[in-house]
């Protein structure tokens, strides 16, 4: 089954009355030609290095300045340079996904306003928890744009999940995009939300970084 982003896999031990395999192979050392040939041994050489130590192309790459490097790039190095980037969004939306799991369940503090359901339903959506998903997003919620975004959810949780959600509205436009020029953020702080004593939050929409990170596929 197909899913957002892949799972966790965890195993646990089971007893067992086989006794472990003895592993009987010895393991062999490599051969000399193989550590040579190795990119690591080849590009101890100056003239080997030349090419790309004087590409700006891949001095922006090196310096991880994706956008600069971007049009610079051609053919199976810009494809790969997307998928480094499709990787980068990924793994920071399980970071978010993560800390907002944790920032209003463990850490939960009095002043955290009741829409905080809402992102607490999105991580879990990206965290594969989805009965917990759907307990969050069928909260009742106030903030109009919440409700439209938390019922894209819904649908997609009420479905098999075996194909990708159709998501609009969610803080992400590839217009003026292209192989070569990386889609805008419209910004880093999505909402601005009531909590406790007259004060606000603000968050962010971390589906953003999912729509990111599959356009960059």
């Amino acid at each position: 089954m197909r899913y957002i982003i892949p799972l966790i896999l965890s195993l646990s031990c089971q007893e067992t009355d086989k006794k472990p395999v003895q592993n009987t192979n010895s393991i062999q050392p490599s051969e000399s030609a193989s550590l040579t040939s190795s990119w690591e041994v080849r590009f101890t050489d100056n003239t080997l290095r030349a090419p790309y130590e004087s590409s700006v192309g891949w001095q922006n790459y090196y310096n991880r300045e994706y956008k600069q490097a971007l049009p610079l790039f051609n053919g199976e190095a810009l494809a790969r340079l997307h998928l480094e980037l499709s990787a980068l969004n990924r793994q920071a939306l399980l970071m978010h996904s993560y800390s907002v799991k944790y920032a209003y369940s463990e850490y939960k503090q009095e002043t955290d306003g009741s829409e905080v359901a809402y992102f607490q339903g999105v991580a879990a959506c990206f965290l594969g928890e989805y009965e917990e998903a759907k307990s969050f997003l069928s909260q009742d919620l106030k903030n109009p744009d919440l409700v439209a975004r938390a019922a894209q959810w819904k649908t997609w949780l009420d479905g098999d999940k075996t194909t990708f959600p159709i998501l609009n509205n969610f803080f992400f436009s590839d217009a003026g995009a292209s192989a070569k020029s990386l889609p805008k953020w419209e910004q880093t702080s999505h909402y601005s939300l009531p909590s406790a004593g007259n004060n606000t939050m603000e968050l962010s929409e971390g589906t953003a970084l999912w729509l990111h990170a599959k356009w960059h596929e």
